[in-house]
């Protein structure tokens, strides 16, 4: 507990990448709740003649996750998920905020992984395309929606 409150005293100012550990964390419990937060919400208000657009019901639910996860900033997309220890797959780790993720896999367990890992998986990032969702060689829009 030291070692991280000290990593959290030298990182506190940072803003340009934000780092997530999780432990004993299940995204599906959290999308479940955060959809039954939104569903009691709508009850309650009453259901709109019409259906709201995608974009708000998407900012409405984000709200509702980072409010399940007692996370004071909105849920961010992930740009890179680095998965150590050889295993690929997600285990149910951010599922929702790693739609548009780029995976890195590293045999490397979490003890083992080091700054120099970390460098290897933000050179391997750096060399792919990112689409967003878009097949190679189409435009991207002017603007991503989150």
């Amino acid at each position: 507990l030291a070692a991280v409150r000290h990593a959290e005293g030298l990182t506190a100012e940072g803003r340009a990448m934000t780092l997530r550990v999780a432990v004993d964390y299940s995204a599906r419990w959290a999308i479940a709740r955060a959809a039954a937060k939104v569903a009691v919400a709508a009850a309650q208000e009453g259901l709109p003649e019409a259906l709201p657009s995608s974009s708000a019901v998407q900012a409405r639910f984000r709200r509702a996750l980072a409010d399940v996860l007692h996370d004071p900033d909105p849920v961010r997309d992930a740009d890179l998920i680095v998965r150590t220890g050889g295993e690929r797959r997600l285990s149910d780790f951010l599922l929702w905020e790693a739609a548009y993720a780029e995976l890195v896999f590293s045999p490397l367990a979490w003890p083992d992984f080091t700054g120099e890992a970390f460098e290897d998986a933000l050179r391997e990032y750096h060399r792919r395309e990112r689409r967003f969702g878009r097949v190679a060689g189409e435009q991207a829009p002017a603007a991503r929606a989150g």
